[in-house]
């Protein structure tokens, strides 16, 4: 029995910190670069696994260098790795990162092996809590958290990337996690203020019968 299983993305992240944001069009100077282990995935599974809980990860990644790093640094976190698919027709997926001095971010995901986690390679194993984003394909998302509810696992959704025809899967979740961002493309509204969002936040648990 795991505490937390998780379904998702492991990318290679190029990070450029940067003095603020680039505007459409605009070049600016990066300050520093960095190489890091990531993906909301494996970032969720090394979460779970530090505050003690016994994790295991499903997921795919190339059979290059990147994707052996990726699997070193969840061995040395101690997560299962051993659901994770290795892909030798495609390369590891890869995020570019831009932080700003200020603290904000903008992120380009190249799904690259990601994208081909299959509903067929879901290999379940029992689990206390099932965690999903969205940067592997919905389909296989949805059964995940399908057949997690079946064998009594809370559900956790984290719907990010925000992405279209993806709303559906919200039934499937027990707890949804999103920002101000992904509410906002969510219920098609914005909000400034934390009343706001509370109501925002409502409206989506309206929705979707949560």
């Amino acid at each position: 029995m795991y505490d937390v299983l998780v379904c998702g993305s492991l990318n290679m992240d190029w990070v450029a910190r940067v003095a603020h944001l680039p505007c459409p069009g605009e070049t600016v100077a990066g300050t520093s670069l960095q190489r890091l282990p990531g993906g909301k995935g494996l970032n969720q599974a090394i979460a779970a696994a530090r505050l003690g809980a016994r994790t295991a990860i499903i997921g795919a990644c190339g059979d290059d260098a990147d994707g052996a790093a990726l699997l070193a640094t969840l061995a040395h976190e101690q997560v299962d790795h051993s659901r994770v698919q290795r892909r030798s027709e495609c390369a590891t997926g890869l995020a570019q990162v831009l932080v700003a001095d200020s603290g904000e971010n903008a992120i380009v995901v190249h799904s690259a092996a990601n994208g081909t986690l299959r509903i067929a390679e879901l290999d379940w194993a029992p689990t206390r809590i099932a965690l999903a984003q969205l940067e592997t394909p919905s389909a296989t998302v949805a059964e995940f958290l399908r057949v997690a509810r079946e064998h009594g696992a809370v559900t956790l959704l984290n719907p990010a990337p925000a992405l279209p025809q993806t709303h559906a899967l919200f039934v499937h979740a027990d707890v949804i996690v999103l920002n101000e961002t992904e509410l906002a493309y969510y219920t098609q509204s914005a909000a400034h203020t934390p009343q706001a969002y509370g109501e925002l936040a409502r409206r989506l648990c309206d929705r979707d019968g949560q």
